[in-house]
């Protein structure tokens, strides 16, 4: 269980860890002498996950399980810190201390020792995350939690998924105390969007291998005449807790950003090179590319965001488990642009994207990743060739088809990036509307072999079947399959069918081979053809 609360030799406070050694107290101290913050969010180690991006300016919130260092002159105002909150302990203070107006900031390269992942019983990362709910929330949000408590107790049975209701009915004297206490001291001032426990867990969690070596990465950041929309996205380049990179900064056109970053950015390690003359999404990132100098390479538009911890993860993760590739997961953000200057957005809806399986036969129906979310060895474009100049729109998915014709890969399941849609319809159709335009021609490409061994190919095929019996149990294979042949413009379903056939025949006698990305998207969509006769059969 985390420790509480302890105190440094000049009289600051840490605030939610385990335990702590003397010159990890040294460096707190030595935090406060160097910063005017009251409050600092520290890094964690091993366990890296540090919470949602602020839904208002993309600061970064206290993690589910945080450790804070708070001043001597905070910790009297603010008072002790609430150990019944458990693990929530940090969050719980950093809300109160922002409600007080103290001034909080992020440290993430003073990382607090022996942070531990959650408990394999995480009932009570659960119940507490309730409790800070309870405690912040409205009437409405108030309601919400006794309502998920009673229905945890009564109604149905939460053991699935790791939540014990044992832990729960064991727990029922201070599930009472809490919420008595917080009932009579305390107002509820925030709303119900507050939501801490769905907000603090969306991102997952990962355990960071450790860095032995620290080599140059090259974010290559692409963008054409928005500079203040470029500022968030520099902002939190900022923030990252791995150091040693350069930002390879690509204006496509006239150079609109320049001043701003000369004015607002100098102390990031940037190379600026705006082009003059539009030459394009594509060949601007292989322009980036050329002239970037780091072992790995992460590309990003000006409206991607990297959290805090990303390069650090990605870098960790290819050093220790020697691949080419790391495609990290994303949180998709869908906002209502509110303000040009400065660039504010409010984003109504937010998804993980979690897609288990990321190899060549998916990829040629799904780009399973957007580019933020892929970090790679700049070695390996000298057989990918870079991004195809042609392409307007699915350039992106074509570098990564390409990258996987040789490229040895790791998938984490934890979000560290996301990126931007429009929740407007027609702002969604719009968009849409322009990329249908290159819909397949990504395939049309002579590098997109793939050396697939029998039992890969029997695996691919049992995928989509047991893709089509999750949709199945969802209710949802019937909108799936007209939504994916609505993507691909099919018309006469059927004319896909032989496909299947073909593909069955192959997987049941793993028959590898050589295949191109053009022949796994017709595979796939046999299949889809193939079940929505069956469907037709039956009724």
């Amino acid at each position: 269980m985390i420790k509480k609360v302890g105190e440094t030799k000049k009289g600051n406070y840490i605030i939610g860890l385990q335990k702590y050694d003397e010159s990890f107290l040294n460096k707190v101290d030595s935090l406060f002498d160097e910063r005017a913050e009251d409050v600092f969010v520290l890094g964690q180690y091993p366990v890296l996950s540090t919470g949602m991006l602020s839904l208002e300016d993309f600061s970064c919130k206290c993690p589910p399980v945080g450790t804070l260092a708070v001043s001597g002159k905070c910790y009297k105002a603010t008072g002790e810190a609430d150990k019944d909150m458990g693990w929530t302990i940090a969050a719980d203070y950093l809300y109160r201390a922002n409600k007080l107006g103290f001034r909080c900031g992020t440290s993430y390269e003073i990382k607090a020792p022996s942070f531990q992942e959650y408990p394999e019983d995480i009932t009570e990362v659960w119940l507490d995350g309730l409790f800070l709910d309870y405690k912040h929330g409205n009437a409405a949000l108030k309601n919400t939690v006794i309502t998920k408590l009673y229905k945890a107790i009564v109604s149905y049975d939460i053991s699935v998924g790791n939540y014990s209701r044992k832990t729960i009915l064991k727990k029922i004297p201070h599930i009472c105390k809490v919420l008595i206490k917080n009932s009579i001291n305390q107002s509820g001032d925030a709303s119900e969007g507050f939501n801490f426990l769905t907000n603090a867990t969306l991102r997952g969690s990962f355990s960071v291998p450790q860095l032995t070596i620290s080599p140059l990465v090259s974010v290559i950041v692409r963008t054409h005449r928005r500079p203040e929309v470029l500022k968030k996205t520099l902002g939190l380049l900022r923030m990252q807790t791995y150091k040693n990179f350069e930002i390879v900064l690509i204006e496509d056109g006239e150079p609109t950003a320049e001043k701003m970053i000369a004015t607002e950015f100098g102390d990031l390690p940037i190379r600026y090179h705006a082009t003059g003359k539009p030459i394009g999404r594509s060949a601007a990132a292989n322009l980036g590319f050329s002239l970037a100098k780091g072992k790995y390479c992460n590309l990003l538009d000006d409206d991607d965001y990297l959290f805090p911890e990303h390069l650090e993860t990605a870098v960790s993760v290819a050093e220790s488990k020697k691949v080419d590739i790391v495609f990290l997961q994303d949180l998709s953000l869908s906002i209502d642009k509110c303000g040009d200057a400065p660039y504010k957005f409010e984003i109504k809806e937010i998804h993980f994207m979690n897609f288990p399986r990321i190899d060549p036969f998916t990829m040629s129906h799904l780009c399973a990743t957007p580019d933020n979310g892929v970090f790679f060895r700049k070695e390996i474009l000298e057989y990918a060739v870079g991004m195809r100049e042609d392409l307007d729109a699915n350039e992106d998915w074509s570098l990564w088809l390409r990258m996987l014709t040789e490229a040895s890969y790791f998938v984490v399941h934890f979000a560290t990036c996301c990126f931007v849609v429009p929740f407007n319809e027609k702002e969604k159709e719009d968009r849409v509307q322009k990329y249908s335009a290159y819909n397949g021609l990504q395939f049309k490409d002579d590098l997109l072999k793939y050396y697939t061994s029998g039992e890969q190919l029997r695996d691919y095929y049992t995928g989509i079947l047991n893709d089509f019996d999750a949709l199945t149990a969802k209710g949802q294979l019937e909108k799936y399959l007209s939504d994916e042949f609505t993507y691909w413009n099919i018309t006469d379903p059927d004319e896909y069918i032989h496909f299947a056939d073909e593909f069955k025949e192959k997987a049941d006698k793993q028959k590898g081979g050589v295949y191109s990305a053009e022949t796994f998207l017709m595979y796939y969509l046999g299949m889809l053809a193939q079940k929505q006769k069956e469907i037709a059969k039956r009724r």
